[in-house]
């Protein structure tokens, strides 16, 4: 049975001459790993090699539906739609959105979607790709990991004291008691 999703590339390693095993992170099917078979050649039907942060429609069969982390799903297309030119100028903005792929590869779970997550990703990205400061690509980053632990239920609480569970104002006093 084959699947159709929206995905982007958060990694991908050469498996042969004309193959690479990639982690996708798709809308509606979370983290998957799979085998993209002639993904090299100059003829497939993924518009070329498979790149990090390639995004686009994908078309996959194989264990993602079965939840079988043995199996690798086998990636029959991608129709690549997103280009992130904006990325090719700044080395700080490539390494702040792969930083952005190797959180999300370690903290999410394999078939476990985020639709939310998904769109927040590829907001960052592009958010990412249009940074023109320093500042301005840093302070997405940090957002992004705050979106990124709020979806993953990690999200620190800021609000109250975290021994005594007291209300904490803005000035960091303890003021009354929160449950």
């Amino acid at each position: 049975m084959l699947i159709k999703d929206m995905a982007i590339c958060i990694r991908a390693v050469d498996y042969s001459e004309t193959s690479q095993i990639v982690t996708l992170f798709a809308k509606d099917n979370g983290k998957l790993k799979a085998i993209a078979k002639g993904s090299k050649r100059p003829k497939s039907s993924f518009d070329g090699t498979i790149e990090v942060l390639s995004c686009g429609q994908i078309v996959f069969s194989g264990s993602a539906r079965q939840k079988d982390s043995q199996k690798l799903a086998t990636l029959t297309e991608l129709q690549q739609e997103r280009y992130f030119a904006g990325l090719k100028n700044s080395l700080l903005n490539l390494n702040c959105c792969l930083f952005g792929t190797e959180l999300i590869d370690n903290m999410v779970q394999e078939y476990d979607p985020h639709p939310e997550l998904f769109d927040r990703f590829l907001q960052f990205v592009q958010n990412e790709s249009d940074a023109q400061t320093r500042r301005e690509a840093l302070t997405l980053l940090v957002l992004f990991q705050l979106a990124l632990l709020r979806e993953t239920g990690l999200q620190p609480v800021l609000y109250a004291c975290a021994n005594c569970k007291c209300k904490v104002d803005a000035a960091g006093e303890k003021s009354q008691w929160y449950f």
